[in-house]
């Protein structure tokens, strides 16, 4: 579907329940007006930090994700479990972790092993969604492909492209992971910002977006429909 038959296509709520609305490394009294401005919009889920799950909950009634291993994707297994455990106990029903692409890189087997660990520690705290963001900015095409059949292959939900602190994601991310695990759920992150990017995203395979800017695309496709008539 061509983008001007997509933007007319989809609904603004829509567009808002495919939006994993993000904050991350703030304080208490961020995460809180977070929530509370978010909440007056149908986002798939609010995403932060273990700690600023709790904070969220005073606010926002939906799905939170806790983001873990975070950003650099190499801590030990028994600090990785100590986050997953404090994001659950704080009320969080997905968990998003990071695992290094440099490890990728690296050791392809190492790789697969210490994914399947992460998948393995989230399924025994409780976690019913987990997604592994993989950073693909990072990973050449090849590499990149590997990745998306270790995640696909060791059962996680999603493949999170990108972090976002790092590069901004691509089309030809999610393209390729498409492309080499079709039953596998992307979720598009880093660098999304603007309404007709994010469509561009889902329709190239995407399921969910991942971004801090959720209100201003939203409020921006309201007003791109609207120009419309």
């Amino acid at each position: 579907m061509d983008l001007h038959s997509l933007v007319r296509a989809y609904g603004v709520d829509e567009l808002a329940s495919r939006i994993d609305q993000t904050l991350l490394a703030e304080t208490s009294a961020k995460a809180k007006e977070f929530a509370q401005k978010s909440s007056k919009y149908p986002f798939r889920s609010l995403v932060g930090l273990p700690p600023m799950i709790k904070h969220f909950k005073e606010h926002w009634k939906g799905r939170l994700v806790g983001v873990v291993n975070f950003p650099f994707g190499l801590s030990p297994l028994r600090s990785v479990e100590f986050e997953m455990n404090e994001a659950w106990e704080n009320g969080a029903d997905e968990v998003d972790v990071v695992a290094s692409p440099y490890l990728a890189l690296d050791d392809i087997d190492k790789y697969k092993e210490y994914v399947r660990s992460l998948i393995g520690l989230a399924r025994e705290v409780g976690f019913d969604i987990v997604k592994v963001i993989v950073e693909a900015p990072v990973l050449d095409d090849k590499t990149l492909v590997r990745v998306a059949k270790i995640v696909y292959e060791l059962k996680a939900d999603f493949l999170k492209t990108a972090t976002g602190t790092l590069h901004k994601t691509s089309l030809r991310d999610v393209y390729l992971v498409k492309a080499s695990a079709p039953g596998l759920e992307v979720k598009a992150s880093g660098g999304i910002r603007e309404p007709v990017q994010a469509l561009a995203f889902l329709e190239a395979g995407a399921s969910v977006i991942g971004t801090s800017t959720g209100i201003e695309i939203v409020e921006q496709f309201r007003e791109l429909k609207e120009a419309l008539g």
